[in-house]
């Protein structure tokens, strides 16, 4: 059997500092919009892929959605990086339907920025939904 010595160093400097990445997680932290106001603005065009909903539960389902690598602004003014998975709608109304609303008025989403305001709700069966408005697509 062949003996290979690894030079240590070299390879550590071949490592990323921080901890492992493990399956499932993303390059960048994920963007979940709290109730208020955001400013987002998209730094690429999306790209299209899917998520599992449940994953490990015997409800998992493969989902559909466009991942979107967008800058935050916060109170303070900064920008933060994140990625964006915004599940497919059917319909006009959905989260999806206003961000392809705004895609289609603007031409594109690479370098745009947009309103997201975001408000909880609880309905007649007691269950909390969020609601997304767009006001550049307000018709």
């Amino acid at each position: 059997m062949p003996q290979t010595t690894l030079n240590y160093k070299e390879e550590l400097s071949k490592l990323e500092e921080g901890k492992e990445k493990k399956e499932g997680e993303y390059e960048k932290e994920l963007f979940s919009p709290a109730d208020g106001k955001h400013v987002i603005a998209f730094g690429r065009e999306p790209s299209l892929g899917f998520y599992f909903k449940d994953k490990g539960k015997p409800t998992e389902q493969k989902v559909e959605a466009i991942y979107c690598d967008i800058l935050v602004s916060n109170k303070a003014g900064a920008d933060r990086p994140y990625l964006w998975i915004i599940q497919k709608g059917k319909t006009k109304l959905s989260l999806y339907g206003k961000v392809l609303r705004f895609a289609a008025m603007k031409g594109k989403l690479a370098g745009e920025t947009m309103t997201l305001l975001v408000e909880s709700q609880v309905d007649k069966q007691g269950q909390r939904k969020r609601v997304y408005t767009v006001p550049e697509v307000v018709e």
